[in-house]
């Protein structure tokens, strides 16, 4: 289907709604109608009016990325959550009663801190089951989207200063088929949820910042020629970008070298390390040594200076390196191999993924299309 990436459809679908009365076939049509639960999230007041800089994953407010991992023990049927908010605080830890099939974490009440939550399956004809913590450490739950949906990154789309909710569905043979559907619950208008038509079903589908505004577009990583497709959601522009090569692992876009503009970020295996190859813009580039070829890549906001920093875990030893400005690297105990890992940018790496995506060297979760 060559660079297709988009049908340039975006509507309005449905205010506050479960997505299970969504029309899955035919003619989409507009249902109006009221989810308390959901509606109270998404309009959990007015952002902070000092909260002008967004942090990915930021979790106690400090300004700074945290870092966090999640344990689903479906043995047991409970999810575990801890986070790692600095050297000298006790870490946060979060549980819930059921086994989470999907991690979010998002700035979702508007206090310019992030709030982990699961996602739950209960069975094949009922809509999605989400339990989000809240401020008061109690579970805000709400139903929104559909069992097979893909769950991306959470991120704020329409630029208010609240994280919105977001799935992504497969098209069917009777509508958009080989294309994702996107569904998007706007905090700014009430839960009211926009559709978009953006991506194929092979691509690995997130959100980021990509023009530095402050709030995410859509992005779609085509994983045999590793394009970068990129999209605001009331947008018909598309922009393409080529960096990395099949089997390296991909981070979303963010702003690295602090000029206020994201960046492109891959991580390739080399055999002796791996290395992260950074595209800053149309004429400049870097690099840097992180990690073994098995660790987990992440980026974050790590450090006093502008723009974010590398840190890495090694699944096999449960050790974790943060890279500061100067200096030896941070190195602590911070997982085990049976962790899912966290990124900053809510984007998750489950135990049996291996982060790649994209060529004959993809595993786990990192071989086909999906969620970052």
């Amino acid at each position: 289907m060559g660079k297709i990436v988009s049908t340039g459809l975006s509507r309005l679908v449905l205010s506050a709604a479960s997505m299970g009365h969504l029309a899955l076939s035919g003619r989409p049509h507009i249902r109006i109608l009221v989810f308390g639960a959901l509606c109270a999230l998404l309009a959990a007041g007015t952002p902070s009016a000092s909260y002008a800089q967004r942090v990915l994953g930021d979790y106690d407010g400090d300004g700074y990325s945290d870092l966090s991992v999640a344990l689903v023990d479906r043995t047991a049927r409970t999810t575990a959550w801890l986070t790692r908010v600095g050297e000298q605080k006790q870490p946060l830890f979060w549980t819930w009663g059921l086994p989470g099939d999907a991690l979010v974490s998002g700035n979702f009440f508007g206090n310019g801190r992030y709030y982990p939550g699961i996602v739950f399956v209960r069975s094949a004809q009922t809509p999605l089951e989400w339990w989000v913590k809240n401020p008061s450490g109690t579970d805000t739950f709400f139903h929104y989207g559909l069992p097979g949906d893909h769950i991306p990154n959470q991120a704020d789309m329409d630029c208010d200063g609240v994280t919105d909710l977001i799935v992504v569905r497969n098209g069917t043979p009777t509508r958009f088929q080989g294309f994702r559907l996107w569904y998007v619950a706007l905090s700014g208008s009430g839960g009211i949820v926009q559709e978009s038509v953006f991506g194929l079903t092979t691509d690995r589908v997130g959100v980021a910042d990509l023009d530095g505004d402050g709030c995410a577009e859509q992005v779609a990583l085509r994983g045999d020629t590793y394009q970068w497709f990129g999209k605001k959601l009331f947008g018909v522009d598309v922009s393409v970008v080529q960096w990395g090569l099949p089997g390296d692992k991909p981070l979303l876009p963010q702003d690295v070298n602090g000029d206020g503009a994201p960046d492109y970020v891959v991580v390739r295996p080399t055999g002796a390390g791996q290395v992260a190859f950074v595209r800053y813009g149309a004429n400049s580039s870097g690099s840097e040594q992180i990690g073994s070829d098995t660790a987990v890549p992440i980026l974050g906001k790590f450090r006093r200076a502008p723009g974010s920093s590398f840190a890495w875990t090694e699944r096999a030893t449960g050790w974790t390196a943060m890279r500061p400005t100067r200096g030896a690297d941070l190195v602590f105990p911070f997982t085990i191999a049976a962790n899912a890992i966290i990124r900053p940018d809510g984007t998750v790496v489950q135990p049996d993924d291996d982060a790649r995506f994209g060529g004959p060297g993809g595993g786990g979760g990192g071989g086909g299309g999906g969620a970052f």
